[in-house]
């Protein structure tokens, strides 16, 4: 018998759309890295939190999934000129 999965279509979209803005988060701050002749540690730091986030956060729990893509979000309009 086959398994029904508890993810809604739109829960995909939302844990893929959050996975993007991660990826671009990552470019960010790699660029503003660069930008000031190496990387800092901080800049490490973060990228490493930021891995260690997506990895923990659970795709089939919606609000742990917008609470990630919001602080993601925050985060890229702070680095964004």
């Amino acid at each position: 018998m086959a398994r029904i999965s508890a993810w809604r279509v739109n829960d995909a979209v939302a844990y893929e759309a959050m996975r993007e803005s991660a990826t671009l988060l990552t470019s960010l701050l790699l660029q503003s890295s660069i930008e000031r002749s190496g990387p800092s540690a901080a800049a490490l730091s973060e990228l490493q939190q930021l891995q260690r986030d997506i990895l923990d956060v659970d795709g089939h729990d919606r609000a742990a999934v917008n609470s990630l893509a919001d602080r993601i979000a925050v985060r890229i309009t702070e680095l964004t000129p």
